[in-house]
């Protein structure tokens, strides 16, 4: 069961990988070759690092019988960031839809906002080797979204974003 876990986490990684790029070739596509921007949105920096995170998991899952308890702190720190990018993001477009405003996304859009924490999620509630994430890694769940808002404030004061 743990192996079957540890390719679960590999196959989901690739397609993250095949999501992303496909999200920033549409971007490519209808704004420019402005990569930095790409890179400032937290669904992209939260899914690069959700990869990062369902690579080793994978690795781990095909290796040992356990994940280290960093492992699953990072996990569930990086799972909650997903999950809240998700809400935001049918916040954003149910809004902005019944506006009169409907936001045209792609498919990878939906895969990174949408599948992808609500996979992680089923993977994290199912899946066997882990342990209790520990009480003290919360203090760094606000840590990366604390920092993201401040570099965002300031990029977009910098290119009138």
């Amino acid at each position: 069961m743990r192996k079957a876990f540890g390719v679960l986490r590999l196959t989901v990684a690739v397609v993250c990988i095949v999501a992303l790029v496909a999200r920033l070739v549409w971007s490519l596509g209808i704004s420019g070759p402005i990569v930095a921007n790409f890179f400032s949105y937290f669904t992209m920096e939260s899914a690069i690092a959700a990869t990062v995170l369902w690579i080793y998991g994978g690795i781990t899952a095909l290796r040992r019988r356990n994940d280290p308890d960093w492992l699953t702190d990072a996990r569930a720190i990086v799972l909650a960031y997903q999950v809240v990018s998700g809400i935001v993001f049918a916040i954003i477009t149910l809004e902005s839809a019944s506006h009169g405003f409907p936001l045209a996304v792609p498919w990878s859009s939906d895969v990174l906002h949408y599948v992808l924490p609500v996979v992680g999620l089923l993977e994290w509630l199912a899946g066997p080797g882990r342990s209790r994430p520990r009480w003290a890694a919360l203090r760094f769940v606000l840590v990366f979204p604390v920092v993201w808002v401040i570099y965002t404030i300031i990029r977009g004061l910098a290119i009138g974003w």
